[in-house]
């Protein structure tokens, strides 16, 4: 269950740097989000927090810039979600539970797209000014701490408002599938 933390990353010094980087696999610890493949409990590998907070249930995602460079002047970014299995973690395995943290891993990509969308039409618009990118990710940052505390705060073990997220998300996403 998202709790109003901060999970969403953004690793600024890649953001800010013309260098091109080749290197954007995953790593052991990462899963990049994809519609084939869903999270298990077994991806979960932190350790839960007892003391903080109440929750049968964490996960961590992060929107992570993996490569950045200058096409004719205009900054590329290649953006992708992450689940970070090390900081994920739950203390519940029921399949409730797991429908609703997948959710949040969900809406991480929703908003993964909303930037690369918004980042396309800056491109279009041949936008330098890095500044203006930055203003992106920080405005989607805090739309995507929202949207995961209202889905949390309209869900709680509500299965058929759960339902009804997961038609929602579901439907946003398909209409952002090109920038998937």
């Amino acid at each position: 269950m998202y709790k109003g933390i901060s999970f969403f990353i953004i690793i600024i010094s890649i953001l800010f740097s013309s260098k091109k980087s080749a290197d954007f696999c995953q790593n052991d610890d990462k899963i990049l989000w994809s519609s084939s493949r869903k999270l298990k409990w077994e991806d979960y590998k932190g350790v839960p927090d007892t003391i903080n907070s109440n929750a049968e249930a964490s996960t961590y995602s992060e929107i992570e810039v993996v490569d950045s460079y200058f096409e004719d002047g205009i900054p590329k970014y290649v953006i992708q979600c992450n689940f970070v299995k090390s900081k994920s973690w739950t203390k519940s395995f029921d399949n409730y539970t797991l429908l609703h943290e997948q959710l949040h891993f969900d809406i991480y990509e929703l908003f993964t797209r909303k930037i690369r969308k918004s980042i396309d039409s800056l491109n279009l618009l041949k936008i330098q000014k890095q500044d203006t990118y930055k203003n992106i990710f920080e405005n989607y940052q805090k739309k995507c701490n929202d949207y995961n505390d209202l889905y949390d705060s309209q869900v709680y073990f509500d299965s058929i408002k759960q339902k009804l997220w997961i038609e929602k998300i579901s439907k946003e996403l398909n209409e952002l599938k090109k920038h998937e």
